[in-house]
């Protein structure tokens, strides 16, 4: 498994831009894209573990959710294999990645709230925490 806050490819960010962007109020929303979390591994505790490192860097209310599930996996296996140039194998893209489903989310708020996350911080992380980046930020 990657350790929670490290880069798994080129598209996450690192510990100090994470820490950045809590620090100027905003949010940083985790995935549930196997290759992201490590070893292609979409266990609703692998993301809850990425979820409580992050808290733990920028606070519970700086975190949120991007699931990035494609409703046509096949599909995007095809692409994955079609453009190899623009999903490139070396970075982890591969056919046959794992995305947590949307069904998975009453399971991962039941695992945060069983580490004793309030339910107010687990609300944040399931979308009040981008509501209130969003009203901030668009006027």
């Amino acid at each position: 498994m990657q350790t929670p806050g490290r880069c798994a490819i080129i598209s996450n960010i690192p510990d100090d831009l994470i820490v950045r962007c809590g620090q100027t109020g905003g949010a940083v929303c985790l995935n549930g894209v196997g290759i992201f979390l490590g070893d292609n591994d979409i266990s609703v505790s692998t993301l809850a573990d990425h979820i409580d490192y992050v808290a733990q860097l920028i606070g519970a209310d700086h975190v949120g959710l991007g699931l990035d599930y494609p409703f046509d996996v096949a599909g995007l296996n095809r692409a994955l294999a079609a453009r190899q140039d623009f999903w490139p194998a070396h970075l982890g893209y591969r056919p046959g990645m794992r995305f947590m489903a949307p069904e998975a989310l009453p399971d991962l708020t039941e695992e945060l709230l069983s580490r004793n996350w309030s339910e107010e911080h687990v609300s944040g992380v399931l979308g009040e925490n981008l509501l209130r980046v969003a009203a901030q930020v668009w006027r």
